[in-house]
Parts: C-alpha cells; sequence; structure tokens
C-alpha cells in the first residue's frame, strides 16, 4: 500500500520508499542497558521514527534464570518505515496505510507512547515475556487505549 495515497501498489518498488536511513546504539554497563533507535525516509513526509529504551538485567536466553526489565519511549510519525519493532508495541499498525472492505482509503497519523516490559528465561532456550503499553497518544494527542501482551519463546 503507498504511504502517500493510501492505494495498492504492484510492489515495494512502486513504493515511495525508495532510501531509508536509520541509526541505532546500543549500550551496556554491567547489568544496565541503554538502547536507542532513529530513522527516517527522505523525501516522504512524516517519516521520522524514534525508539529510547532503558533496562535492567543479564537476560540471556541460552542460560536459566536469567531476566531484564526494560521500558521505551515510541515516536513514529504516519509515514514512517516501521515494518516491525524488536518490542512490537500494538500501536505500530498507526504507520500503515489500508483500503477498508468498501474500497475506502484510511490513513492514520502515527503514534508516541511507552512500553514496559519483563522478561524471564525459566530454563534453558525458553524465554516467557509480558508487556504493558500506556500514555499512547496518536500526533493529533488523541489517546490510544492501555494494552498488554504475552510471549512464550523457544530457541532450537
Amino acid at each position: 500500500v503507498d504511504a502517500l495515497t493510501g492505494k495498492q501498489v504492484k510492489s515495494f518498488i512502486d513504493s515511495p520508499y525508495k532510501n531509508i536511513w536509520g541509526l541505532n546504539a546500543n549500550m551496556n554497563f554491567k547489568r544496565w542497558n541503554v538502547f536507542g533507535e532513529w530513522l527516517t525516509a527522505p523525501g516522504v513526509s512524516d517519516s521520522h521514527a524514534w525508539m529510547a529504551s532503558l533496562g535492567y538485567g543479564n537476560y540471556d536466553i541460552k542460560k536459566a534464570h536469567t531476566y531484564s526489565v526494560r521500558g521505551q519511549y515510541y515516536y513514529e510519525e504516519a509515514n514512517s518505515p516501521i515494518f516491525s519493532s524488536a518490542f512490537a508495541p500494538a500501536y505500530s499498525f498507526y504507520n500503515q496505510h489500508y483500503v477498508d472492505n468498501k474500497g475506502v482509503a484510511h490513513v492514520r497519523n502515527g503514534f508516541k507512547g511507552f512500553v514496559a516490559n519483563v522478561n524471564y528465561v525459566p530454563f534453558q532456550n525458553v524465554s516467557i515475556g509480558a508487556y504493558y503499553g500506556f500514555g499512547n497518544k496518536d500526533m493529533d494527542g488523541n489517546k490510544l487505549g492501555d494494552y498488554w501482551r504475552t510471549d512464550v519463546n523457544f530457541m532450537f
């Protein structure tokens, strides 16, 4: 779907996202972790996105009884080229444009908000996680609902 028009395109090559630029940084201080990322699509309006994160723990899915506790802040403008996120906030879909089953194009206007999460490894190669999103708003300042998510991951 073309981010500017909301119409179906034949392929990614036909989309306005010809160039995507991004940076990320990750720093560890013993059990503390600071992470951030930024990206944009030059030539596409409202395409900036960034995320900042602070975490604590020694999470390693290969080691039983390790954990992490993390807080993140997300800022994703309407046309930001976010196709997936390591922490998968629920409102990333606000960066997508779609045509409903009546053929009407809809344009969402991005979101900003917080996610708190905890991950724990009860057994080697098994991880459980819980995520809570709060303080979420669209770019016009309209409140979006809080949400939660859990997951279980297995490493083979």
